[in-house]
């Protein structure tokens, strides 16, 4: 409605102008504070299009537009010249070209041309072909090719391996086949078998080993008799406990070395009926050891006993398991 009533404002004021006798000059009022003058050549509800004095055209929405408004334009006085008095100009009188008087020549003799003098100085001289010398110091030589030397002192070496000290503990148990040679019983059997178990606490140094530890040993030799036509078993027992020194080294080899003292009984079986008898002293051993483990051990050793129990000699082969 509110365009409406513009618009029917706007036909009435262009109506206006078409009857006013000056002339006038349409002015928009844009909402944003811009005033456009100028002469709207197309009007609707919806946009007003207007034209200014430079040939600039505007559009503009309705809804954009505050008032319209019609003024006069301002009408130029025409400039009057200023009175004055023109004063006459001077008139311009051609300037008489100059008299040339020629004088009789009383006897009219040629005019010797005259002589050209060049002085030696002034003379232009091309100038001599510029020789460009280039210093052997400034001539640009490719550069050798380096030698690049290592000095043996810098050279890098593989770092060895560092030795490693470290606690280790070791041991095993094991089964062994004997052999009694020094039984004074010649015809009496010499083969008999054995337990132990060794243990021993020691430092590790990358490939080597060395500890020392207890030993425990049980070694039994069964042997047969007849007595007044009947058979009989005695067996020999004998325990051994003592101390160990261990040395292991490259490929899990090893090297014992042991001694302590050994309690000997013998057992008597006839008919049935068994008797132990203890032997009264105990006797001092001595153990060498050699194998190779890892894991599992094999080995061998011999066994040697002093003073009374000097038969108990014996020569071991070993198995088990060891760590």
């Amino acid at each position: 409605m509110q365009k409406l009533f513009m618009l029917v404002a706007v036909v009435i004021l262009f109506a206006a102008t078409l009857f006013a006798q000056s002339p006038t000059v349409d002015v928009l009022y844009v909402k944003n504070g811009s005033i456009i003058r100028g002469q709207i050549i197309e009007l609707s509800l919806e946009t007003v299009r207007i034209e200014t004095a430079d040939g600039s055209l505007f559009v503009y929405s309705m809804t954009e537009i505050e008032k319209i408004e019609i003024e006069p334009v301002a009408e130029e006085a025409p400039i009057t010249a200023p009175v004055g008095v023109v004063e006459p100009v001077a008139e311009e009188k051609p300037i008489p070209e100059p008299a040339v008087v020629v004088e009789p020549v009383t006897d009219a003799k040629p005019v010797p041309a005259p002589v050209v003098v060049v002085e030696p100085t002034t003379e232009e001289k091309p100038l001599p072909e510029q020789i460009i010398v280039v210093e052997p110091t400034t001539e640009e030589k490719p550069l050798p090719e380096q030698i690049i030397v290592v000095e043996p002192t810098t050279e890098e070496k593989p770092v060895a391996e560092q030795e490693f000290v470290s606690f280790a503990l070791g041991g095993g148990l094991f089964g062994s086949l004997q052999i009694w040679d020094q039984l004074a019983d010649k015809s009496a059997s010499k083969t008999g078998f054995g337990l132990m178990s060794t243990l021993a606490a020691g430092i590790r140094m990358d490939d080597m080993y060395l500890g020392i530890g207890p030993h425990f040993g049980a070694s039994f030799l069964p042997q047969s008799y007849v007595v007044g036509g009947t058979t009989g078993r005695a067996t020999t027992n004998v325990y051994d406990i003592g101390g160990n020194l261990v040395f292991g080294f490259v490929d899990d080899m090893y090297f014992i070395v042991g001694l302590g003292s050994a309690e000997v009984s013998i057992t008597a079986t006839v008919g049935g009926q068994s008797e132990t008898e203890e032997m009264p002293e105990s006797a001092s051993y001595k153990r060498i050891s050699c194998g190779w483990e890892n894991g599992y051990s094999v080995g061998i050793s011999y066994v040697s006993y002093s003073d009374w129990a000097k038969n108990l000699n014996r020569f071991e082969i070993n198995f088990g398991y060891a760590f």
